[in-house]
This record gives C-alpha cells, structure tokens and sequence, in this order.
C-alpha cells in the first residue's frame, strides 16, 4: 500500500516587523520604527551601522544619521499591513496560511512555490516536514533563497548546527541563549549532548520538556486552513447632534478594537483609519 506523500512547510521569515515593510516602501536609505515617544524601536543594519541604535530619541539618531528615514508605526497599523499580506498569500499561494505572530508566515507549500514565494518578497524562506525545522531552515536562509532541510541524518546534521540565536523557534528565550553561550555552548548540538534532566533543570521544566519533546522527533506538522476576510471594516456617522456623541463614539471604537485587532488606533475613530498596501515585488 502506497502511503500519502507528506506536505511540505514552509517558514517565510519577514522580521523584525514592521521594520521590514517599512525598508521595502524606502528601499537603499537608512530607516528605523520609533514607539509613540519617538524613541528608536528598531532599526535597520545600515543605520545601526551609522551609529542608530534602539533607544535613542528620534532627534539624536537624525544626528548620527542625517538621512535616515524614521517613523511611528502605530501596533494596530502594524497588525493590519501583516493581515492584508496573509491575505496575499492565501490568495496567491495556499489555503493554509499561519501567521499568528507577525513576521514569521508558515504556508504548506511545494519547493517550486516556496522559490517563487521567496523570491517574490526577497524574503528568506525555510522548507521543511514541520513547522519547527522550516523556522530553522528560514533563520540560516538568505533573502530571496529557500533553505530545504531533508530527513533522517540530514535534518539531524541540521540540527546539530544550529546557532543559539536561533533557537527562539524552539521557544528558548534569548536570554537563556546567553546563558547557554555563557557556558560555553555554541549550537544546538552542545544542548544535544546534555542529558534530559539536565535540560530540564537549566531550561525550565515546561522549555525542557518542550525541547526534550521535539529532540525526540515530536513535530508541528500540520497548518491550519486559512479563514479570509478577516480585515473589517468600519464608520461612524452621525445623522444628528447627539448630546452623547463622544460617549458614543468611544463605545464604537471599543467595539472595533475588540472585533478587529487589525484597526486603527484607539484614539481615532476607525473611519480615520488609513490601512498601507503590501505589495510583492
């Protein structure tokens, strides 16, 4: 009996976010995400470069870095330019698109589609039997390129040589990373070569077991289908004065924020809203 060939997955990796989309609508110029404080959130290597580095107020990276191009991305916008480019990739792609987090995407998808995708966005993509390698593959993959992990003693050659950086797709916070790297240990395969219980004791127990689980062959396999349409839309009028007004606009915009994570700012109604086109290049 001939069994049903596994899907493959892949990881499109467009982080950090929304600093991406915000180098793709500037490309070749220095640029940086400021909080609502003006402060530098994120920036790009090439500013970082210039001296712009997360924390400095908005006036003293322009000092560093007088053509840099900084501005505030306010969270809702953010989640709505992500949301409209999941749209994209259902629509162009695949029925089972994930993108819970935004700027790690994971599709089912064949190796001719994941090139296309990657070099569509320029963005590295990661193809693998499960969610866990294909966010591997992503993070070691360059922009534009597709990163393939294949099975057996090749995925466990992969492994082995993953760098503690990465392993954030195996939910190890950065600062555990550092204490691993602290200690001496380089990639994965130094964390391979400790015991269970030694990784439970280090790790945490619910990181441990999570990390013991998947180096025992436990794996995300499967993506969910993809429901569209989850972008709402929204206005407020008023067909006369009401002495309530603003109590009834707060209540609307309460409403819309709690419906759609993809609105617009909580101060402003969302018929101020002013949602960015992804476009693939």
């Amino acid at each position: 009996m001939t069994g049903r060939k596994l899907s493959t997955i892949a990881c499109v990796l467009l982080s950090p976010w929304p600093l991406v989309h915000v180098q793709r609508q500037h490309p070749g110029v220095p640029v940086a995400v400021l909080n609502e404080a003006r402060r530098v959130i994120q920036a790009c290597p090439l500013a970082q470069g210039l001296g712009v580095q997360p924390g400095l107020r908005e006036v003293a990276a322009l000092s560093r870095c007088p053509d840099l191009h900084a501005e505030v991305v306010p969270a809702p916008e953010s989640r709505a330019i992500w949301a409209e480019l999941l749209e994209q990739l259902y629509a162009r792609y695949s029925d089972r698109v994930d993108g819970q987090r935004p700027g790690a995407a994971f599709l089912v998808l064949s190796a001719p589609a994941a090139r296309d995708l990657a070099a569509a966005l320029h963005a590295p993509v990661g193809l693998a039997g499960s969610r866990e390698l294909a966010h591997l593959a992503a993070l070691r993959a360059k922009p534009g390129e597709v990163r393939e992990v294949g099975s057996g003693a090749a995925e466990q050659a992969f492994l082995r040589l993953a760098p503690l950086a990465h392993l954030g797709a195996l939910a190890i916070p950065p600062a555990t990373a550092e204490k691993l790297h602290f200690l001496g240990l380089q990639d994965l395969g130094g964390l391979m070569g400790w015991s269970a219980a030694q990784r439970e004791s280090f790790l945490g127990v619910d990181v441990g077991k999570r990390v013991n689980r998947f180096l025992k062959g436990e794996r995300t396999n499967t993506v969910e289908k993809y429901s569209p349409g989850q972008i709402l839309e929204a206005s407020l009028s008023f067909d006369a004065p009401s002495p309530n007004r603003r109590r009834e606009t707060r209540r609307c915009v309460t409403w819309y924020r709690r419906w759609s994570p993809t609105c617009a700012a909580a101060s402003q109604p969302p018929s101020l809203c002013r949602p960015r086109r992804w476009a693939a290049r």
